[in-house]
């Protein structure tokens, strides 16, 4: 549909790709069109008043290259310019556009800018961003481009310009890449005091740190976010690292850090791949680093000792990642023992640091002076780490990955806690830790989320006092064979709150436990990887979404399933020893079937339910029973032994989608439903003709055929189709609707996007 919209007869858009029935108003300054109508272009080119325009142009069309050179040489005006057209190879030049502010060249085909953009003086935003792009600096860009003094912002689709760094307006540079000649060495930033942001690429390619000085980033006041990238060391290198200190590698790489000293007023560092045993000496300045809001050190395999983080009052983020020599953080930072650590911090992730083992001092965790504000933290693969006296009392995220602690504390106010995740703590024994004395009888654990390997974790104290959660993961367990009395019981504990169970890659259970009807509160119940279960329970009523998944020895669903008032979603996939299904509960609306080898037949029940979505994927069905009229969306793929639809099929006036993959004994369909939106036939070797009924089906906007070799004409297609994609098929329906050529062209001309392929290019 054509979407029109004017504002005060400035502001108008065009969405959609019917024609324009009459022309865009001239007294409009801002316009917004995304159509795959080329009538449309060619209506714009009187639009002289424009200031702004964002074009959006999906579909292929040899002449669009023409029309903006009409267009542009009308926009004397414009001051900013959005284009979005994948067909487009050449972009004509703009020497008329003198006024313009922004430039934005989106996902085409241009190999190079015009030479005219460098006349652009008052531009100031030129934004290149050409997905999966090969282009080189080289024929890109005009020769001059470093003449638009008054650019702020410059993004490329390739790494560096040469001589960037006469572009001092500029206040992002998201990438500098550091080359060892002229043109592309860091001296270019000296004179580019206006950056705010800037990332420096290719710090390997500095060979003197005297280089680095040049460089001037303490004279930048303006600069609040700096990354300084080196190469990153593959596992292949990894031997290199025992001798980068005699190799000079380390040194080299402490001395160009120790000269790129950022000012006062940065608020974000990133540091990634630097091969340095210490920290930069500026990092020990109290001065320097005092503003600093955000910290990510990811890479750096040499470090050893970290920096003082832990006074920075404003520091809120804290990411220190794949860091494997780190041992401990500079105990300089622990400043005075009644100062708080971390006394801003939000969020610390702390990955793959696996030698580190100090980093707080506990004569300044006392009246909670540790992480005081701290909402969420994640520690991965750090086996010698030091154990926290307690948790931070703010926390609500916490993940805990091969950590080799044997307690930790959940302190006094825990209901803020919301999500736990525990994986692979071999040496855990209590969660409650060093403040027993300090649980009272009135002690309540509240919880929304907790991620578990271990279901013995649950008799721990704190959780043996929980009160409620919502959702609890039991994972990646390959020694449980039955849930003990003692975790039954906690379950009944629970019931009434917990409302989504997920149970994954249990490898060894056998039985499911008994408590799960008890579970009044329960929505959601997963179960995944489970092979040696044979026997599901009974379902709590209050279930609305059900998921099986690869469950080897099942055999059978609870009859109750029937019963279940409230399910709305049940998934069954890869349960190859399941025979059949009972009937299923009138509430349900989608069902997903899939790689279920022993289901030969559907419950007639289906026909009377609810059902909106229905998915059958590689099931061995002999016939499909028929369907609720209450469906919306119908998935058939891998299904063959099926070689017809129900004859009750044109009954169903809601179904809007229909997919059909791999039938290979369907040669006709019946007559299709008459609402129908979406129709996707695929792979069906038989099929060599298409109900006459389509013509009728007024509503049907996109029809996509593909691998079906017998098919050689098409019905008449009725006029509401926006899209017909064909591919793969009989070459003789290929050569009938050729475009312009083909006997049957006149039959698919109304439709706007048309595709036709004798094969899909790889």
């Amino acid at each position: 549909m054509l979407v029109r919209s004017v504002s005060t007869q400035e502001c108008f858009s065009v969405i959609g790709d019917e024609e324009l029935l009459f022309g865009i108003p001239q007294t409009i300054r801002h316009l917004f069109v995304d159509t795959k109508n080329f009538g449309v272009l060619r209506k714009m080119k009187y639009s002289s008043n424009l200031r702004s325009l964002f074009l959006l142009y999906n579909h292929y069309e040899d002449f669009v290259d023409g029309v903006l050179i009409e267009i542009f040489k009308t926009l004397r005006s414009i001051r900013l310019l959005y284009i979005c057209v994948p067909c487009l190879k050449q972009i004509p030049e703009v020497e008329h556009l003198t006024h313009l502010r922004y430039l934005n060249i989106v996902d085409t085909r241009v190999t190079q800018l015009p030479r005219s953009v460098s006349n652009l003086y008052h531009l100031q935003f030129l934004i290149c961003d050409e997905k999966f792009s090969t282009l080189r600096e080289d024929g890109f860009l005009p020769r001059d481009l470093n003449n638009l003094l008054n650019l702020y912002y410059l993004k490329l689709p390739f790494p560096g310009m040469h001589d960037i760094g006469k572009l001092n307006s500029l206040q992002e540079l998201d990438g500098l890449y550091v080359q060892n000649k002229a043109g592309y060495k860091l001296e270019e930033l000296e004179h580019m005091n206006e950056l705010c942001i800037l990332t420096i690429n290719f710090l390997e390619n500095v060979k003197d740190s005297r280089d680095a000085c040049n460089a001037k980033l303490c004279d930048k006041r303006n600069l609040t976010d700096l990354s300084l990238v080196w190469r990153k060391i593959s596992r292949r290198d990894l031997y290199l690292l025992r001798d980068l200190t005699s190799h000079g590698v380390s040194n080299l790489d402490e001395n160009v850090l120790d000269k790129l000293e950022p000012p006062s007023s940065l608020k974000k560092l990133k540091i990634y791949s630097f091969m340095g045993a210490r920290s930069a000496i500026w990092m020990n300045n109290d001065n320097l680093i005092s503003n600093l809001e955000y910290i990510q050190l990811e890479d750096c395999l040499a470090w050893k000792i970290l920096p003082h983080f832990g006074h920075l009052r404003f520091l809120k983020y804290l990411y220190l990642r794949n860091m494997p020599k780190v041992k401990r953080f500079d105990y300089k930072f622990h400043g005075h023992d009644k100062d708080c650590l971390f006394p801003s911090l939000q969020v610390l992730d702390i990955k793959n640091l696996n030698a580190l083992e100090d980093w707080f001092d506990t004569r300044t965790t006392v009246n909670d002076c540790l992480f005081p504000c701290l909402t969420a933290m994640c520690l991965h693969d750090c086996p010698s780490l030091q154990e926290l006296p307690s948790l931070p009392p703010k926390l609500k995220e916490l993940e805990m990955v091969n950590i080799g602690w044997n307690a930790f504390n959940l302190l006094r106010d825990t209901s803020n806690y919301c999500s736990i995740l525990i994986q692979n703590l071999p040496n855990l024994i209590s969660l409650r830790g060093m403040h027993e004395a300090e649980t009272t009888n009135n002690y309540q654990l509240i919880l929304s989320e907790l991620i578990i390997k271990d279901p013995f974790v649950l008799l721990m104290v704190p959780l043996t006092r929980i009160t409620s959660i919502q959702k609890l993961e039991i994972q990646n367990n390959y020694t449980l064979f039955s849930f003990p009395i003692e975790v039954e019981q906690w379950f009944l504990k629970v019931s009434s709150s917990l409302c989504e169970l997920n149970l994954k890659r249990l490898k060894f259970l056998q039985s499911f436990p008994s408590f799960l009807e008890s579970l009044s509160s329960l929505k959601i119940l997963r179960v995944e990887n489970v092979p040696q279960l044979q026997l599901l329970p009974n379902i709590p009523i209050s279930l609305e979404r059900l998921e099986l998944v690869e469950l080897e020895c099942l055999q059978s669903l609870p009859s109750s399933l029937e019963s279940l008032c409230s399910l709305k979603i049940l998934c069954v996939e890869n349960v190859p020893r399941l025979q059949q299904l009972p009937n299923i509960p009138a509430s349900l609306e989608r069902l997903e079937l899939a790689e279920l080898r022993s289901l030969q037949c559907l419950p007639s029940s289906l026909s009377f339910s609810s059902l909106k979505h229905l998915e059958l994927r590689h099931i061995p069905l002999q016939n499909l029973p028929d369907l609720p009229t209450s469906l919306c969306e119908l998935w058939l793929h891998g299904l063959e032994y099926v070689n017809s639809l129900p004859a009750s099929f044109h009954s169903l006036s809601s179904l809007r989608k229909l997919i059909i993959n791999w039938a290979p004994q369907l040669q006709e369909l019946p007559e299709l439903p008459p609402f129908l939106c979406f129709m996707y036939l695929s792979s069906l070797p038989n099929l060599d003709c298409l109900p006459s009924c389509l013509s009728s089906l007024s509503s049907l906007q996109e029809l996509t055929i593909s691998d079906s070799p017998q098919l050689r004409e098409l019905p008449d297609l009725p006029s509401s189709l926006k899209s017909l994609l064909i591919f793969n098929c009989h070459a003789e329906l290929i050569e009938r609707y050729q475009e312009f050529a083909g006997s049957d062209w006149h039959k698919i001309a109304h439709i706007p996007n048309v595709s036709i392929y004798t094969q899909l290019e790889d």
